[in-house]
């Protein structure tokens, strides 16, 4: 299957998307965009081990807060960007694929040969992709992420 290209304004707004991010004091293990197939629309998919900690819910209200203070990019819609479990079978897929030279990778639902591609991925989309941080480093993130958003509500 063909995957639509990604527009440069999105390739760029991602980058400003992750470097907010680390200003913010969020530091994912990976971020990058995706295609789902199914939607037909690209995905911000956020990476980070905090998801099992935290929970999505908090961590969207918080990614929420930010977007809506301006923090974050206003061109990537926050409806499209979803955190992610590097434990999750789409964290492990995203793994998987850093692991391997090919450009692009597709999956999806089913065992071969009858597999539904759901997923696009390319390397060119990846912006970040990196270790699990220790769990002081994971608490920091956190601790210094929630204290900056709350900053901005003030």
């Amino acid at each position: 299957m063909d995957t639509p290209e990604l527009s440069r304004d999105l390739l760029k707004a991602g980058a400003e998307y992750l470097g907010a991010l680390d200003t913010l004091g969020l530091k994912p293990e990976g971020l990058t965009w995706v295609y789902d197939a199914t939607q037909r629309r690209f995905a911000l998919w956020l990476i980070w081990a905090g998801v099992d900690k935290y929970g999505p819910y908090q961590i969207n209200k918080l990614l929420f807060r930010a977007y809506n203070a301006t923090a974050l990019p206003q061109e990537i819609d926050p409806f499209c960007v979803f955190v992610i479990s590097p434990k999750s079978s789409m964290g492990k897929s995203l793994k998987n694929f850093d692991t391997h030279i090919q450009s692009a990778f597709e999956f999806g639902a089913g065992e071969p040969p009858n597999i539904t591609t759901i997923f696009h991925i390319h390397r060119d989309w990846i912006y970040r992709l990196g270790r699990k941080p220790t769990a002081v480093a994971l608490f920091n993130n956190w601790q210094r992420f929630s204290a900056s958003v709350d900053a901005l509500a003030a």
